[in-house]
Order: structure tokens, then sequence, then C-alpha cells
């Protein structure tokens, strides 16, 4: 699930949208999906719009119906008209990337 987290850098404060990984040790890691700039009311709303899809996108994804290499093809379709505009295509991509078992070979976005 991500997140939005506001670090202090020289007395600045930066919007970052998140996801924290726990390993079995109970060690975290902290992966940075997007950086936002200077925390002010505009990049808020921008991080929040993200947060907000990213999660949506990771909801879907994780339903267990997405199991065949058709079904992920038009789902693709589906997240990048939808979710594209904010999420951009690599964060989409690995997004499925983390949910399905689909050959990645046939999930190409690069060349399309």
């Amino acid at each position: 699930m991500a997140t939005i987290r506001k670090i202090k850098v020289r007395g600045n404060t930066y919007l970052q949208v998140v996801t924290y990984e726990y390993e079995q040790s109970g060690k975290r890691h902290i992966k940075v999906l997007k950086s936002f700039g200077q925390d002010t009311p505009i990049n808020y709303l921008k991080a929040k719009q993200f947060e907000a899809n990213y999660n949506a996108l990771d909801s879907v994804l994780s339903q267990p119906s997405v199991d065949s290499t058709e079904k992920v093809i038009k789902l693709e379709n589906l997240a990048l008209a939808t979710f594209g505009a904010i999420l951009g295509y690599k964060v989409i991509k690995k997004l499925f990337g983390k949910h399905t078992d689909v050959d990645k070979r046939n999930l190409d976005w690069e060349n399309s």
C-alpha cells in the first residue's frame, strides 16, 4: 500500500509517495514510488492523487481473477487508459509484475 511521507532536508519539507516492504526478520525497506518536490498544497494534492490511483490499481490487480495472458492484456489496456496519466507506464508495469504470473515476454510495453 502506498502512502505519502514527508521528509525534511536542510529545513525544507518534501513529499514522497512510498511503499514499505518488510523482510521476515522485521527489517523495513522504503521504496520511493515518486517524489513531488516541496510540501505545497498543489504538490500535496498531486501526491494524494498518485497515492489513490496507485492503491486502487494495486487493489484491482491483487484480485485472484488475474490469471491468464488474455485477461492481463485487457486489464493492461484498461489500466493504461485509466491510470496512465497519473501513474505512468513504468509504475503500472511494476504493479503488473508484482501481481501477475503471466510470461513477461508477452507484456513488452516499451515496444508498443
